[in-house]
């Protein structure tokens, strides 16, 4: 035996069951109202739970991310650069608090994350330093996409090298 439930309709949907009566009436085939929201209340928790565990999973990345910035952080040390910023005016001495992200000594090309916990990648070629507030502003172009996945590896975050081929 079915579980009788009582269902209130706000005023203003009305209009919206007035027309699934008439279509269902007109093509003398329909399920049951109860049917139908049993329907939409499992695409719905579908759609809810699809979300909750998304939800899960980004808090799983943030832990990860906090506690690769808490180690990184235990790390930090005094940096003296001589450099331009973004390439721009002839290079100065700049001091900072930071990390060494990744290196390659074969371009001269360096990160640290600062203290801000931004990314600070030095050119030390061209004798030029840029500042990033997340690894996804560096172009792979510029840095050599290896360079940026180490930077990324570094900060917690795993991702495949982009390869050029």
């Amino acid at each position: 035996m079915a579980t009788k439930k009582t269902l209130y309709v706000k005023d203003e949907d009305l209009p919206l069951w007035s027309e699934y009566k008439d279509f269902v009436e007109d093509k003398k085939k329909a399920d049951s109202v109860s049917d139908l929201v049993t329907q939409a209340m499992r695409s719905y928790l579908t759609v809810l739970a699809a979300r909750e565990a998304e939800a899960r999973e980004d808090e799983a990345r943030a832990a990860a991310a906090d506690s690769a910035f808490c180690e990184l952080d235990r790390q930090m040390e005094r940096v003296e650069i001589c450099a331009s910023r973004n390439g721009k005016g002839d290079p100065r001495n700049y001091v900072f608090t930071g990390t060494q992200l990744a290196s390659d000594d074969s371009t001269e090309v360096y990160a640290w994350l600062t203290r801000q916990h931004r990314i600070l990648a030095l050119d030390e070629r061209h004798q030029a330093f840029y500042v990033y507030d997340h690894v996804d502003e560096l172009d792979p172009d510029m840095w050599g996409g290896e360079f940026v996945a180490d930077i990324a590896e570094a900060m917690g975050d795993e991702r495949p090298i982009e390869l050029d081929i």
